[in-house]
């Protein structure tokens, strides 16, 4: 008995530490999803993604774990809006703005208003039409977004430009 429980809290740890039976909200491989969030603003989750939510009355947050997710984000009260990764933190008092993420960065790409990335070495401010690739240690070059392109997903559809065949891979199997 006791091997089976030191078996079960290790498989519970080792679940949780990859995000994803413990997260607050999930999607499936293949599925789309939008969800309300407590203060009124929501967020589009692609396939195979997993977050945390922290609300309270002084307090929003959001902790994307995995996948990508496209954030419509109110003006309210409780102050800005905090979505934070493995690769830094983004903060907006609202907006509209698109993240991916994956094991080594995290991809914004702002299509209203304007998001703040702050990471252990900077801070940024992008406006809308523009997209940042940022790592905890390191941020590339702001770059115009393809609008079109990266939110092509929230319509069922996937497109791809000039990407090495992995990240296409890579992307694929969220679907």
């Amino acid at each position: 008995a006791s091997a089976v429980a030191v078996t079960a809290c290790a498989s519970a740890l080792w679940l949780n530490d990859l995000g994803l039976p413990f997260a607050d909200i999930r999607s499936a491989v293949g599925e789309r999803r939008t969800v309300s969030l407590p203060d009124g603003s929501t967020v589009d989750l692609a396939g195979n993604t997993a977050l945390n939510v922290d609300f309270s009355p002084t307090r929003r947050a959001v902790e994307l774990l995995h996948g990508e997710a496209y954030f419509n984000v109110l003006p309210a009260a409780a102050g800005e809006f905090t979505v934070n990764s493995r690769s830094g933190q983004v903060v907006a008092a609202e907006g509209e703005f698109c993240l991916s993420c994956d094991d080594a960065s995290t991809l914004l790409t702002v299509s209203r208003k304007t998001v703040r990335v702050v990471t252990a070495n900077q801070q940024i401010d992008l406006a809308e039409g523009l997209s940042l690739r940022f790592s905890s240690d390191r941020t590339g070059p702001i770059q115009h977004a393809e609008l079109a392109q990266v939110l092509a997903w929230r319509s069922g559809r996937l497109v791809f430009f000039d990407k090495p065949l992995f990240t296409v891979i890579d992307a694929l199997q969220r679907w």
